[in-house]
C-alpha cells in the first residue's frame, strides 16, 4: 500500500495575523481563536493553507510546486470524510464511520482504490495491507483508558513474523509530544531518540486538528500530526535540527521564524490569520 509522506505539511503550518484586528481586552483566553489562513514563505517553499469557519483545515496549496491537499468533512459527526492530495492527478482517502467510530477507509488513485477494514482490540487500532505479496499490519497504539493519546506506531510483517518498524511516543504533563523512540526501523533494532520542546502558549491548531488525528494516522501519516495538534507550539526539533521563534499576541502566535540550530539564518517565515 502506498503511504503518504509524514505530515510535515501540517508541521509547517506555523502562521500569523494583523495586530490591529485584535484587542487584548476583547480576547478572553477561554474563547479560543480560530485560524482562517496561514502562509509559509522561504527560499524553497511558498505555501498557503485555508480553514473553514470552524477552524478546520480545508486546503493546502504549494504555490511553487502545484502540489495540494484538501479535506471534506462529515458534518453530522464532525469527522474527515475525504482527504485528497496530488497535483493534476490525485490520490484519495475516503473514510467510513459507524456512530463516529472509524470502521474502514478506501485508498485509491484517480477514483479507483482498495478498501481497508479497521479492527480494534483494547487499546489497539489496526488494519492490514499487502505490499510485494507480503501481508502487513499497521497498528496505532493508544494509552490504556485514554484512547485520544497515541503511544505507539507499529508495522508488522506477518509473512516474515517480525516488525518492519516500531515507534514509541512520550509526552509531557501538558500533553505535548516530547520524545519519539524508533525502536525498530527497516527490521533493524536502532533505538534512536528524537526530542522536541515547546513553549507554554496556545497552539491554534490544537482544537481544530487533535480530534482528526486517528483518521490521519490511519492514512499513513506519522507523528508529525501529533506534534501539530499538541496543546503548545513547537520550539525545537532534534530530527531536523530546527528552532522556531514566535511573535505572540494575547497568548496566540501571529508569526514565526524557523532557523537551523547553531545558525541564525532564517530559512522560513510563517504568518497566521484568524477569523
Amino acid at each position: 500500500m502506498k503511504k503518504i509522506i509524514y505530515f510535515s505539511v501540517l508541521l509547517s503550518l506555523i502562521t500569523g495575523c494583523n495586530l490591529e484586528d485584535f484587542n487584548e481586552s476583547t480576547l478572553p483566553l477561554d474563547n479560543p481563536l480560530l485560524l482562517r489562513k496561514t502562509t509559509r514563505e522561504g527560499p524553497d517553499v511558498s505555501r498557503e493553507t485555508n480553514f473553514d469557519d470552524e477552524g478546520r483545515i480545508l486546503k493546502i496549496e504549494n504555490n511553487n510546486s502545484g502540489y495540494f491537499y484538501d479535506y471534506s468533512y462529515e458534518e453530522d459527526i464532525d469527522k474527515i470524510s475525504v482527504y485528497n492530495y496530488g497535483r493534476i492527478e490525485t490520490s484519495s482517502y475516503r473514510f467510513n464511520y459507524n456512530n463516529s467510530e472509524l470502521t474502514s477507509f478506501n485508498f485509491g488513485f484517480m477514483g479507483g482504490g482498495d478498501d481497508y477494514i479497521i479492527t480494534r482490540s483494547e487499546n489497539l487500532t489496526s488494519f492490514n495491507y499487502e505490499s510485494n505479496n507480503e501481508l502487513y499490519t499497521y497498528t496505532v497504539v493508544f494509552e490504556t483508558n485514554q484512547l485520544s493519546k497515541v503511544i505507539g506506531l507499529h508495522t508488522f510483517n506477518n509473512f516474515q513474523n517480525k516488525y518492519l518498524s516500531k515507534t514509541n511516543l512520550f509526552y509531557d504533563s501538558d500533553g505535548n509530544l516530547i520524545e519519539v523512540i524508533r525502536e525498530i526501523q527497516n527490521y533493524e533494532e536502532i533505538n534512536s531518540s528524537i526530542k522536541f520542546t515547546y513553549d507554554h502558549r496556545t497552539n491554534p491548531l490544537h482544537n481544530s486538528m487533535s480530534k482528526y488525528a486517528p483518521e490521519l494516522l490511519m492514512s499513513g501519516n506519522g507523528y508529525g500530526i501529533i506534534i501539530n495538534s499538541s496543546p503548545n507550539n513547537l520550539t525545537s526539533n532534534d530530527e531536523s535540527y530546527e528552532n522556531y521563534l514566535y511573535e505572540y499576541h494575547n497568548n496566540y502566535p501571529i508569526s514565526s521564524e524557523k532557523t537551523i540550530k547553531g545558525d541564525n539564518l532564517i530559512i522560513e517565515t510563517k504568518t497566521y490569520f484568524y477569523h
